[in-house]
């Protein structure tokens, strides 16, 4: 659990950008939910220093929901 707390506090600025973008927080909450168990596969794989790229990771994964949805 340890892990999972650690990536949703560091995905906070994620979050709070698509909200001031005009995003209702419902849809935000249920990609990010979507998403988690693949970000938290990918945050225990990474090395700290790469742990500060949890922004680049969710922004990157929006653009491939983007492209899914079509």
């Amino acid at each position: 659990m340890d892990d999972e707390h650690a990536l949703i506090t560091s995905a906070r600025t994620w979050m709070a950008a698509e909200v001031a973008k005009g995003r209702a927080f419902e849809d935000i909450r249920l990609q990010f939910n979507a998403a988690l168990p693949l970000l938290c596969s990918l945050y225990n794989a990474m090395d700290t220093p790469d742990r500060d790229k949890i922004a680049d990771l969710c922004d990157a994964i929006e653009k491939a929901f983007a492209r899914a949805d079509g």
